[in-house]
């Protein structure tokens, strides 16, 4: 799994220094009382001498270089909410990104775009959020 992960373009400046890498990394988190958001991400990479995290997902889905722009405002949900769960869950700064494999593309999402997603899905009844996030996952 190193050789595919480190093959990765772009990847390799959050290897460097990754103390921990963890490959199909499940979490559970308690939102609030009544809430609770679970899944799995497909890398997560934490540095400890910066305290900091970045997860991955692979997306498989075919499609042309012209498309990616697509791919990555499709996933930005799900990946604001695995984002801001690592974010609660460990209460240290997380990085995040999706992977292209038709086009061996890496994506990365801002601080700022994420954190604006994720807003406009915590607002939403919980059945619409419940399957906003699924259906972008």
């Amino acid at each position: 799994m190193q050789k595919q992960i480190e093959s990765v373009d772009g990847l390799t400046p959050f290897l460097h220094g990754a103390t921990s890498v963890r490959g199909e990394m499940p979490f559970f988190w308690r939102m609030s009382e009544h809430e609770c958001l679970e899944g799995m991400i497909d890398l997560a990479l934490f540095q400890a001498d910066k305290k900091k995290w970045f997860i991955l997902d692979w997306k498989t889905n075919r499609i042309e270089r012209d498309e990616l722009q697509k791919l990555r405002v499709h996933y930005r949900p799900q990946i604001a909410a695995y984002w801001k769960a690592i974010a609660e869950l460990t209460n240290q700064p997380v990085s995040a990104a999706i992977y292209s494999t038709s086009t061996g593309q890496l994506l990365g999402y801002n601080e700022k775009e994420l954190a604006d997603d994720w807003e406009r899905l915590r607002n939403l009844p919980p059945d619409d959020l419940a399957g906003k996030i699924a259906s972008s996952g």
